[in-house]
């Protein structure tokens, strides 16, 4: 499977845990989220990666067909729930096309 097509949105983002919940439940949570979202019309990858245990970091790599699809992700409910919780800050943020988070 190719991934470099231009109309593609790619997003890089890197997580830092707020801390309010164990390292291993933020993990549960960050693999409900990605389960989820992976069948989602539109996105093409979401995988989220620990990149630091010890400073509780993680990555996360997405590819959404267009920025529409990327745009209905974040009016999901569960994913609208996850960003409520505030378990994770974003500490970096880069995409392929100008979005707003």
């Amino acid at each position: 499977m190719t991934y470099l097509k231009e109309d593609y949105l790619y997003c890089t983002a890197i997580l830092q845990s707020t801390k309010k919940v164990p390292y291993e439940q933020l993990i549960k949570k960050l693999e409900k989220l990605q389960e989820k979202t992976t069948t989602e019309k539109g996105c093409i990858l979401f995988e989220v990666v620990p990149l630091n245990r010890e400073l509780e970091r993680f990555g996360l790599w997405e590819i959404w067909k267009d920025t529409e699809s990327f745009y209905k992700h974040h009016e999901k409910e569960y994913t609208k729930e996850f960003f409520a919780e505030q378990l994770d800050t974003i500490e970096l943020f880069e995409s392929s096309k100008e979005v707003s988070l």
